[in-house]
């Protein structure tokens, strides 16, 4: 090649040094004139530094990509300027439902449902001036549904420009969980207030038990935001339950007479009167509510209910508290 060309440049080789160490260099030669005779003048230039930060670049960057495209977070590359995604990991499209080409078509403008524009120019603002922003936010999903998220917004350069790197993780489940202790928390203070209440009822404290039963439904309904609350009282020879006080929040209205008889609700009662207590979210679920559901839950419309059994002066109250589906 050297004798067709005359000249050879950047040639890659491996040197062997005086103390008998290789290395990799870049190695140019020419034909010159030396003393009237044609001679090759070589330059070699050492590049097994170069060559080694290459490949320390590579495997970072392998590394890198890995990190990106394994873990459970989504990961997005935003154009600061344009504020159009410029890449991102495929648990991105897997959280919000999009196909890469959909993702790719959107701005942060239009996945963001809580902070407006300018508050988005303001945080893009803040992470070009070297800062790095975490907040909580709800991302809009392809199906429509809203996705709460934990955002972290860091500053990175990528071939020599300055983009943002946000890295948003699900925090749905905690937000459930927070959300059942605030109910929880809200539930207690109102159970608490309730017990004041009856525990300062005259009828309570008279034992006048019809007063009492309806003034009870009454109080469960409205403090605990129930449909309906009904108190029922077993009879002398307790061959049926009869509703001494039902409270309807729907209609604010009061009424009482209806009968679960002996016969027919047999089982059912037993197992109350034995239980005392029993809760059940979806009643149809609940095998001990089985016997009610034709007769009762279902003409109602109820979806859950607690069942209560209590003695007061002797007399044993049935307390229910009754969840109506809305029709």
């Amino acid at each position: 090649l050297l004798k067709q060309q005359g000249v050879v440049t950047d040639f890659e080789v491996r040197v062997k040094n005086y103390s008998g160490q290789t290395y990799l260099a870049l190695m140019s030669a020419s034909i010159v004139p030396f003393q009237g005779e044609p001679s090759v003048l070589v330059s070699i230039n050492d590049i097994s530094a170069r060559k080694e930060a290459e490949r320390s670049r590579k495997e970072q960057d392998e590394l890198i990509q890995i990190m990106f495209q394994n873990t459970n977070e989504g990961i997005v590359i935003l154009d600061p300027v344009a504020r159009k995604f410029v890449s991102f990991n495929d648990v991105s499209c897997q959280m919000l439902g999009y196909t890469r080409e959909e993702l790719l078509s959107l701005s942060s403008e239009e996945l963001e449902s809580i902070q407006d524009r300018d508050q988005i120019l303001r945080n893009i603002a803040a992470i070009q001036q070297g800062n790095k922003i975490t907040f909580e936010s709800k991302l809009k999903r392809k199906n429509g549904r809203l996705l709460d998220v934990r955002v972290s917004l860091i500053p990175i350069m990528l071939n020599g420009q300055q983009v943002i790197c946000s890295v948003f993780s699900d925090i749905s489940e905690e937000k459930r969980k927070q959300e059942q202790q605030l109910k929880l928390n809200d539930r207690l203070v109102k159970e608490n207030e309730l017990i004041r209440r009856l525990a300062r009822s005259t009828a309570g404290m008279e034992g006048q038990i019809e007063p009492f039963a309806d003034e009870a439904a009454e109080q469960l309904a409205k403090t605990m935001g129930l449909h309906r609350v009904s108190v029922y009282l077993f009879n002398e020879d307790r061959s049926f339950l009869e509703c001494i006080g039902l409270y309807d929040l729907m209609d604010s209205t009061f009424r009482k007479g209806s009968r679960l008889d002996v016969t027919l609700f047999g089982e059912e009662l037993r197992h109350i009167s034995r239980e005392r207590y029993i809760a059940a979210s979806d009643v149809y679920q609940e095998p001990m509510f089985q016997g009610y559901i034709e007769p009762v839950i279902k003409p109602l419309g109820i979806v859950s209910q607690i069942h209560c059994s209590i003695f007061s002066g002797g007399q044993d109250l049935n307390i229910k508290l009754w969840d109506l589906e809305c029709r």
